[in-house]
């Protein structure tokens, strides 16, 4: 699989060369054949006409779509892309500056998360005092308000308006392949499974 790898690497050429390199084909007296807006390269089908193609000519030059584009031609099954931005102190003012770039990547949707803050101590009365400083300055873009005595505490309001109801038709993977039935649980105390281990079935 490694020279596989390899090879393809070899071969990979990035679109403002491709003009470069047909010309210095064409020099060589090289019969060129091209497929545009292939995916799904592993497919029988496609690496059938792949190769039928391939032997018409002396060089083969297949032109592939990312796979957000791919989403936009294919059927509703495809991978719906969500981009998600974790709303901080130091980020809020440029949440119009990521819309900006999730539209320039083909994103379908963004949405801005909360920032979960830790707890530095419990207080005697029963509340929390909570770390504060990497909060938003504008305390409408988190999970959070300040009570009567200017403390932070959780908006329990928040997470009546934000019920979430993705534990239902989807689910989260974390940064070593566990499978997680909510990003909620971000110590992955709730593993279903793991996809470097197995299938997503």
């Amino acid at each position: 699989m490694k020279n596989l790898e390899k090879e393809l690497q070899k071969k990979w050429l990035e679109p403002h060369l491709l003009g470069k390199k047909i010309r210095s084909l064409r020099e060589k007296n090289k019969t060129i054949a091209t497929l545009n807006g292939s995916f799904d390269l592993m497919h029988s089908g496609h690496l059938r006409i792949i190769y039928e193609a391939s032997i018409q000519a002396d060089i083969l030059i297949v032109a592939l779509n990312t796979d957000s584009s791919i989403q936009r031609y294919k059927s509703k099954k495809r991978p719906i892309i969500e981009l998600k931005y974790l709303v901080t102190r130091e980020n809020s003012e440029d949440m119009d500056k990521f819309k900006t770039f999730a539209s320039e990547l083909g994103a379908d949707r963004v949405v801005f998360k909360t920032l979960q803050v830790s707890l530095i101590e419990k207080l005697e009365n029963g509340s929390s005092l909570l770390n504060e400083k990497f909060l938003p300055g504008n305390m409408q873009l988190t999970r959070y308000r300040k009570n009567k005595n200017g403390m932070i505490e959780t908006d329990i309001n928040w997470f009546m308006r934000n019920r979430c109801f993705r534990v239902y038709y989807s689910f989260q993977i974390d940064w070593q392949g566990n499978v997680l039935p909510c990003c909620f649980d971000k110590d992955s105390d709730y593993i279903m499974g793991n996809v470097y281990r197995g299938t997503i079935s």
